[in-house]
């Protein structure tokens, strides 16, 4: 066997046929397209989370109802992933690719015109399509690039997943506020449609070979236990914890994932190969996909309330939703930072401790923020020194996956990364409302129910250190 970088090299066991050391030569732009077309989608995605009580108030409805916005495109992003991961594995690839950047340019259409609130929910849906396509991206840039390139490369696509929310929510708030609800969207629709031309320009087809079809059964099972688990997160706050409808929207999920996992072990050709997704070296970056995502979104939810709140609760800022999304903005910039530093830092310590350094900087930027937390500077900080945590370990997780994954199967492997990702995601803000309120109703001080919410974050970070530092095979700095 050749010698490969070991970050794009399958594991020594798989089958040396699949691979191919020849590479095309790249369009000079590709890069920029792919860094350009997963950073909109992340942005387009998470685009309104700020916009939220405007939303309600402009179109007479509940702050529960307006939370539609957010987590509409995470439920159609999530239902979508797997499916374009597994279309865009074989030639399709430049196809799928397109065809999702126009539906996202269409739901964008529809969120700028006076559609009312239904079409403004659609519309928003349709954009979620665009999560879809980061696996694809990694994929194309690991086709496509030579093997220097293209490992700095998947680090920095990986994280414009958390660079997205800490970009838009200021700049949809800035927006908004100074010229209208629609005018962010068009602007979003004018980034997509740039988009849509230079992916037209320097996208290539894929140039490995895969299952040309989708297990539709598999996708349908799939998308329905997604849904109805991330229902019963989101309406729990609203229904109650105990509510029978909560309670048998989880009974579903569970129901239809499990039947999900039944017939994917059994097809020849699954949505995504479980077999290798819980191989030795991929399921920890799988489980941490799950348990960061949540983490991140967490903080974020505790941020934007902490900021925004009244200073008369004790710790609360009272700050406008403008100041509240711009304290995003030292997370967003440092995690592209944090994704180039991670590169030299797999260097010299592996690639398998990468992921619990991010993670346990993670945790100590939000220890911080539970300890002190009383000026909009120092949660900038909080967010910052988070920017490079987050940088490190989502960054980590190609190289990860990668590593143990065929050419053939980048697409489809990467794609169930993603999905655990954004189903992590779109579970962080409700369970962070989740977690206050039920803290909150049992203490008077509501300040120490905050704080002991953000507790409980840094236990979740600190457990994502723990359980990749156990789980990851060890393996030498110069072979990681």
């Amino acid at each position: 066997m050749p010698d490969l970088d070991p970050l794009l090299a399958p594991a020594e066991d798989r089958d040396a046929a699949t691979l191919t050391t020849e590479r095309p030569s790249a369009h000079p732009l590709l890069l920029a397209t792919l860094v350009m077309l997963t950073t909109s989608t992340s942005v387009i995605s998470s685009l309104g989370g700020s916009l939220v009580p405007m939303v309600a108030v402009e179109h007479d409805v509940s702050l529960g109802s307006a939370q539609w916005i957010l987590t509409g495109p995470m439920l159609v992003g999530a239902i979508a992933t797997p499916i374009l991961g597994r279309l865009g594995g074989t030639g399709r690839r430049r196809t799928v690719v397109l065809a999702s950047l126009v539906v996202v340019s269409a739901g964008l259409v529809l969120t700028a015109l006076p559609t009312g609130f239904a079409g403004l929910v659609v519309g928003r849906g349709l954009q979620g399509v665009g999560i879809g396509l980061l696996p694809l991206a990694l994929a194309a840039a690991r086709d496509n690039l030579p093997p220097a390139r293209a490992r700095a490369a998947l680090a920095l696509l990986s994280v414009t997943t958390t660079m997205g929310a800490g970009i838009s929510y200021p700049l949809s708030a800035w927006i908004a506020q100074t010229a209208g609800i629609p005018t962010a969207y068009c602007g979003a629709l004018a980034v997509t449609l740039a988009t849509l031309l230079l992916a037209w320009r320097t996208v290539p087809g894929a140039n490995t070979t895969g299952a040309d079809t989708v297990h539709w059964l598999g996708a349908a099972l799939l998308s329905a236990g997604t849904l109805l688990l991330l229902l019963a997160l989101t309406q729990a706050p609203v229904l109650g914890g105990d509510s029978p409808v909560v309670w048998g929207l989880v009974g579903g999920g569970v129901i239809a994932l499990a039947l999900w996992v039944w017939r994917t072990l059994r097809h020849p050709s699954p949505l995504v190969d479980l077999r290798l997704a819980r191989h030795r070296q991929v399921l920890p970056a799988n489980i941490s996909a799950l348990t960061s995502g949540v983490a991140v979104y967490m903080l974020i939810a505790l941020v934007m309330i902490q900021v925004q709140l009244p200073t008369s609760t004790g710790f609360g800022l009272g700050q406008p939703v403008t100041v509240a999304g711009l304290v995003l903005t030292p997370y967003a910039v440092l995690s592209v930072v944090g994704s180039r530093l991670s590169t030299a830092l797999g260097d010299w310590i592996g690639l398998d401790l990468v992921l619990p350094v991010g993670a346990t900087l993670y945790s100590a930027a939000t220890a911080l923020f539970a300890l002190s937390h009383e000026s909009v500077w120092v949660v900038a900080v909080v967010m910052g020194l988070a920017g490079v945590g987050s940088g490190f370990t989502f960054a980590a997780m190609p190289g990860l996956v990668l590593r143990s994954t065929p050419m053939q199967e980048t697409g489809s492997a990467m794609s169930f990364n993603v999905l655990l990702r954004f189903l992590g995601f779109a579970a962080g803000s409700s369970l962070a409302t989740s977690i206050l309120a039920l803290l909150a109703s049992s203490r008077a001080d509501y300040a120490e129910a905050f704080r002991l919410t953000v507790w409980a974050n840094v236990g979740l970070w600190l457990a994502t250190a723990l359980l990749s530092l156990v789980l990851i095979p060890r393996k030498s700095a110069t072979t990681a």
